[in-house]
């Protein structure tokens, strides 16, 4: 009883890493070992060997193993990661299954907790998926419960790039606005949003909804239940679940399909795309460049944005803090979205002056004379595109360190190509990190000097020994470990 209860414990603390990248993962257990290190899975197979080797001698040394088990464990268990560990309420759940499981183990296979322990979590994972089903919709209906019960505005911001930005930037541009903190935009973080926010003191709301997979738009939709719209756009993002373009599209529209006649939803006009989304539902569409709003006259220069912006006839010159035409045309959307709500177009323009970036995404930073791009958070071929004509803005030498697009799916070697091919062409360095070095490497047939580096602390010391006092550095894509 005591191996066995032993032996659990230190079997569970064994388990932290691959509940790490459950976590990490958004508990989905398809994908929920995803991001395992080579010397995690090393290190983990020397174990099982150590543990063989001490069972067959003696299995009265089985303290042995538990000792080494627990010394593993701890390391990993106190290692700093780029994502955090974070004990959840659902993680409790998860760790007592586990901890539940490994004491049955231990019982009568304690020399197979080492390889055995990414199952045990899985199958832990499988036992909680009925209850944790039921949690998310108790969540989920005390949400939509909750906002019936106020005179609220709300507005869905829905695409595959931008989302985050244009619900900041309209946030900052709308009086007594609130929005979800962040990047949350998924059921639950949205829900837990909802459920502790008193929205008594706010006239709009806005939503940021993402979509991982088929039926993600619409479970939002139909819980925020949004009066107004935002769609930003599209472009191949989580291809790995969605597999096809038209999935994605599908799955995005799930909003116009929602908004009725007497809605309206803003866009802006792609040059791919744009015709399989543009005619979808009945509600009302205002489009940048196509009509509602004109954004155009860009001037980029050493991390000074001018624009014009152009409704009705009148024109007015933007002088903002933003970087990039990303940015710019993210933030005409939210001009849009005041407009389409009422709010007068010089008012609007002069807040949309004071602006601020948000973090992680184009944000223009500086240090030791260096300037700093910093668009790590998350990346898609046409935000890498765009950063592409924001670096070539700047007077210094340019590099960049990337480590691609994730989630490519079929098409992930066709984009991180490209990725290469766009990099390559205005930089001076470009340091590309991970494991898809080989597809950027074979895109890169520009003038760039190309280094393959380990790791992003490897491609960060390069390229300090490297930069100089007014030069620019684009992070692209900071993937977590």
């Amino acid at each position: 009883m005591i191996k066995g209860l032993i032996g659990g414990v230190v079997g569970a603390i064994l388990s932290f890493e691959w509940l790490r990248l459950t976590q990490q993962n958004g508990y989905k257990l398809k994908y929920c070992f995803q991001g395992a290190t080579v010397k995690w899975l090393v290190t983990l197979f020397l174990l099982q060997c150590v543990t063989l080797v001490i069972w067959s001698v003696e299995k009265d040394f089985w303290w042995c193993f538990c000792v080494l088990w627990f010394t593993v464990g701890v390391r990993y268990l106190v290692k700093r990661h780029k994502v955090k560990f974070v004990f959840t309420k659902r993680m409790a759940r998860l760790v007592a299954v586990v901890l539940f499981m490994t004491i049955l183990l231990s019982r009568w296979l304690i020399w197979l907790v080492p390889v055995l322990s990414p199952f045990v979590v899985l199958v832990s994972g499988v036992a909680l998926l009925p209850i944790e089903g039921l949690i998310t919709a108790s969540y989920c209906n005390k949400a939509k419960n909750k906002l019936s019960q106020y005179d609220l505005c709300k507005i869905a911001v829905v695409g595959s790039f931008g989302k985050t930005e244009v619900k900041h930037f309209a946030c900052q541009l709308l009086p007594n606005c609130i929005c979800t903190p962040n990047s949350v935009n998924t059921e639950k973080g949205v829900s837990a949003f909802i459920n502790k926010t008193d929205f008594s003191c706010f006239k709009f709301a806005i939503f940021e909804m993402g979509a991982k997979k088929m039926g993600d738009v619409k479970t939002l939709c139909q819980m925020v239940q949004p009066d107004v719209g935002v769609f930003v756009g599209v472009s191949p993002c989580h291809m790995q679940t969605f597999k096809t373009m038209n999935n994605v599209i599908k799955e995005k529209t799930q909003l116009l399909h929602y908004l009725d006649k007497d809605s309206f939803c803003i866009m802006c006009q792609q040059p791919r795309y744009f015709q399989q989304y543009s005619k979808v539902g009945d509600c009302k569409k205002y489009v940048v460049n196509g009509g509602f709003l004109a954004c155009d006259n860009f001037h980029f220069h050493n991390g000074t944005t001018t624009f014009d912006l152009t409704y009705r006839e009148k024109t007015r010159r933007i002088d903002c803090k933003l970087l990039g035409k990303g940015a710019v045309l993210d933030l005409s959307m939210a001009v849009a979205l005041g407009l389409g709500l009422g709010f007068d177009f010089d008012f609007l323009c002069q807040r949309a002056t004071l602006v601020e970036s948000v973090p992680h995404r184009m944000q223009l930073l500086k240090g030791n004379g260096i300037y700093i791009i910093d668009d790590s958070y998350n990346a898609n071929l046409d935000g890498v595109k765009l950063a592409r004509e924001t670096l070539a803005s700047f007077d210094g030498a340019k590099f960049a360190i990337t480590q691609g697009i994730a989630e490519g799916g079929k098409y992930s070697q066709f984009l991180n190509k490209e990725v290469g091919k766009a990099l390559s062409s205005v930089c001076d360095h470009l340091f590309v990190v991970g494991k898809n070095q080989k597809d950027i490497l074979s895109g890169c047939d520009g003038l760039a000097q190309v280094h393959l580096c380990q790791t992003m602390n490897e491609a960060v010391t390069k390229m300090r020994q490297l930069a100089l006092e007014g030069d620019v550095v684009l992070f692209q894509n900071d993937l977590p470990d």
